[in-house]
């Protein structure tokens, strides 16, 4: 099973009346999507009983053009629940103003597990999206003993990617806009990515 599938949803996932913040963060994660996504989005998963957490949109400014893997972060996806972090098994991202990315899936070996910080409790932003790292918080680059197990490039195409499995992405920018990417994350009834790839099947383009 592959780790990303296209998806038969509208290209632009954005209501038009919504106005994004270019001087926010690296990331900012929205609870009030229905400002944020278009109507049509909204219904056809709504449509398929697929409830929507929040909507993360990632911006980077349009001096940083490109990113290498040497710059990046090997992450996997999580939330805390009040109690516990849990994973995020799956997410639909978008990638705006004409940006190509490129998401690796690694084979982290037996790589230590570093979890959130306290700090990152006392983030509301934090608390609906953090990330396991590995080998030490924050390290960003490559190991030389990981090896890439899966890949994809995501453009204009709405995708379905797993996050639950340590990844990395990689950018491009081929304009001269902000690089804006929209990830929607999901209130999972699946506890892992097969059986959320089932859930999203009816979305799947078919070979």
């Amino acid at each position: 099973m592959l780790n990303h599938y296209p998806l038969n949803l509208p290209d632009n996932p954005i209501n038009p009346q919504w106005q994004f913040d270019y001087g926010c963060d690296y990331y900012q994660v929205y609870t009030n999507y229905t400002d944020i996504l278009s109507n049509e989005l909204i219904q056809t998963l709504d449509n398929l009983e697929l409830k929507i957490k929040c909507v993360v949109v990632f911006y980077y400014s349009a001096e940083q053009r490109v990113s290498w893997l040497k710059q990046r972060l090997i992450h996997s996806d999580i939330w805390y629940d009040g109690n516990q972090w849990k994973h995020y098994y799956c997410a639909i991202n978008w990638e705006l103003n004409h940006s190509r990315t490129h998401i690796f899936w690694w084979d982290v070996q037996d790589a230590e597990k570093i979890w959130p910080d306290r700090e990152d409790l006392d983030n509301k932003t934090t608390r609906l999206l953090s990330g396991i790292h590995y080998i030490e918080r924050h390290r960003k680059g490559i190991d030389p003993k990981y090896t890439i197990t899966d890949r994809t490039e995501i453009m204009n195409k709405p995708t379905l990617i797993r996050t639950d499995q340590a990844h990395s992405t990689t950018f491009q920018s081929l304009s001269t806009a902000p690089r804006v990417a929209i990830s929607v994350r999901f209130e999972e009834s699946w506890n892992n990515w097969n059986t959320a790839v089932d859930r999203f099947q009816q979305l799947i383009y078919s070979n």
